[in-house]
């Protein structure tokens, strides 16, 4: 028996020998190649990705762009993409994708933007971006499109690196010309296409918007120079600006429909409102409060007013609810309904 211990022991103390080098070599490697993917990152890329900061354990983060993002050399690129495929975008399902917008304009020094998103993911990420050729923003970002899980690990900047795509991922926002845009699932689209145009994804004309638009009626012709692309589900986008216009984008019988308010509010959730223009109300029970609320201030709000309005009207897989000062430029966050904790930030407007 102590022969076999001995045994034992030898192969054990020659196994450890031969592989422990081994384990070095793989351990030094990695670190070597985590070391040069860092290495590889431009001063602008490090010094955005060591700007994150996590504001709660939902989590939401915090995170100022700096430099460069590629979305002109992406507006600049070759066209060509095929006509959009509908068979591809899956249904809205009741209680599943569901998100309500609304833009109130009774105080007309203090106009204002509301949302919640409302999906099945959870980390999320608060955006600053400045480019030269743009307009300086703030938008919001579910950071499971830049590769994440729900809680991810963003201790180290390698960990950190596929934040780097979050400015193509802007789910709403405003920007500096206090121009908002938010984006809302419906059952269907129809999109047009012309093969002269580029095409831009869904969340590429939240960024186009963010980045360009001057005011509401700028940001629809900005997206009329585009094929609009649906990625993952049918969408339309409600757009305000600061000085009373705002609108609802559809994409109905192969055209853009465009529904101005005509009231100092406008609200949109998940139906198509062409097919029901103008008898609005006793289709979706989120649009109807909201829009009760509203009428009966006139369209006059606070921004605490906004979050009572998203709180009501929130649901259980509300990841968060955004509130946008059009004329402040005073940004209102928060998640998970938590609606006693708000996250508050700022966005420098322009006038």
């Amino acid at each position: 028996m102590t022969g076999k211990c001995e045994m034992h022991s030898l192969r054990m103390t020659m196994w450890t020998r031969l592989i422990a080098p081994i384990l070095v070599l793989t351990i030094v490697s990695c670190k070597d190649e985590s070391s040069a993917a860092v290495e590889a990152l431009s001063p602008e890329s490090v010094r955005t990705l060591q700007s994150l900061q996590k504001i709660n354990d939902y989590p939401l983060y915090v995170m100022t762009y700096i430099g460069d993002y590629g979305f002109r050399t992406l507006l600049k690129a070759d066209g060509g993409d095929p006509a959009p495929s509908e068979e591809k975008l899956r249904p809205v399902e009741e209680g599943e994708w569901m998100c309500t917008c609304f833009a109130a304009y009774g105080d007309s020094i203090a106009p204002v933007f509301g949302r919640n998103f409302d999906w099945r993911h959870r980390a999320c990420l608060l955006l600053f971006t400045d480019p030269t050729d743009g307009y300086a923003s703030v938008s919001m970002v579910d950071i499971y499109y830049c590769g994440y899980t729900s809680d991810p690990d963003l201790t180290s900047l390698e960990q950190r690196r596929g934040l780097l795509n979050a400015p193509l991922t802007p789910f709403d926002g405003m920007n500096e010309r206090g121009v908002a845009i938010g984006i809302m699932a419906v059952p269907y689209v129809q999109a047009p296409y012309d093969p002269g145009k580029r095409s831009l994804s869904d969340l590429g004309i939240v960024r186009l918007v963010l980045d360009y638009a001057e005011d509401t009626d700028h940001a629809i012709s900005l997206i009329r120079k585009y094929n609009v692309r649906m990625d993952e589900v049918p969408l339309h986008f409600l757009i305000a600006d600061r000085s009373g216009t705002s609108a609802v984008i559809e994409f109905v019988n192969y055209e853009i429909k465009v529904m101005y308010n005509h009231l100092p509010y406008q609200v949109a959730t998940n139906f198509v409102l062409h097919d029901y223009f103008p008898s609005l109300l006793g289709r979706c029970w989120r649009y109807d409060l909201a829009y009760d609320v509203l009428q009966d201030k006139a369209g006059k709000i606070l921004m605490s007013d906004a979050r009572d309005i998203l709180r009501s009207v929130s649901q259980s897989n509300t990841m968060w609810s955004s509130v946008y000062g059009l004329k402040s430029g005073e940004v209102q966050i928060v998640t998970g309904r938590q609606y006693d904790s708000v996250y508050r930030s700022n966005l420098t407007v322009t006038h």
